[in-house]
């Protein structure tokens, strides 16, 4: 929660976070129409990229509708993640934030090399 917690502290006040008890889905919703409904009324899409999120069809699902919806991504590298596990059409389209390097922010682009990056 420490991610909400920050958007909230920078005034994004309409969240949804999916896990989140207040914000994100509640028993017994179909989880699939609310992910679609939040997506459909947000401006911005956050994805935290990590191996799992690499290798489970929803969160490409997700990515792709968020695509097809013309929102805004951006995506953050939480766990080490090979851009070969990535959907191409993440990794050539968007720069993505490494935040695994442990001080600092890093941008990666699948064009670039890690060595290339700032």
């Amino acid at each position: 929660m420490a991610l909400r917690d920050w958007l909230l502290g920078q005034g994004f006040e309409d969240l949804f976070l999916d896990l989140d008890p207040e914000r994100g889905l509640k028993a017994g919703q179909k989880w699939q129409a609310e992910l679609k409904r939040a997506a459909e009324r947000c401006e911005l899409v956050i994805f935290l990229v990590s191996p799992e999120w690499a290798a489970s069809k929803w969160c490409a699902a997700e990515f792709f509708l968020a695509k097809s919806l013309n929102k805004r991504i951006f995506g953050v590298l939480v766990a080490p993640t090979p851009f070969a596990e990535l959907p191409t059409e993440l990794t050539a389209e968007y720069q993505l934030v490494d935040l695994t390097k442990g001080s600092g922010i890093t941008r990666r682009n699948s064009r670039r090399s890690p060595a290339a990056n700032p």
